[in-house]
């Protein structure tokens, strides 16, 4: 089964690299591709795919391939754009994010009344501190 599952990952992957300018021009990212992809996969393979070990120790490989992505994505920002087109990451800093962070905050709250509001604000920032292992 893991030769099926390498086989069809080579097979995304040549598709990818033979259409992506194709992708490119109906707006499909390689990060929105590869999503696509994987959602696709673990549908096909998922009675296949058993993870042996706890999914905490799979974050680190998640983590990097978001920053990865991210970054790739963010590195092709034209900057000349960005300077004349500047109102909407504004809006997204100023206003979105500050608006996400307040519901997220409200949410947690309603969810967890028990929990102390600095628990709160540092699950909202980093979700990573939730576990389920016990805290020495």
């Amino acid at each position: 089964m893991e030769y099926q599952l390498a086989a069809a990952l080579g097979l995304a992957f040549f598709i990818y690299s033979v259409s992506f300018r194709r992708l490119a021009r109906a707006e499909l990212t390689g990060p929105m591709y590869f999503v696509i992809v994987g959602a696709a996969l673990a549908w096909a393979f998922s009675d296949a795919m058993k993870v042996d070990q706890p999914l905490s120790a799979l974050l680190p490989l998640v983590e990097l391939t978001l920053a990865v992505f991210l970054f790739t994505d963010a590195a092709k920002t034209r900057i000349n754009v960005l300077k004349s087109q500047f109102k909407y990451p504004l809006v997204l800093l100023f206003v979105a994010l500050p608006i996400t962070f307040f519901v997220t905050f409200a949410l947690g709250y309603l969810l967890f009344p028990h929990m102390h509001i600095i628990a709160l604000a540092l699950l909202e920032v980093r979700p990573r501190f939730v576990t389920n292992r016990p805290i020495k």
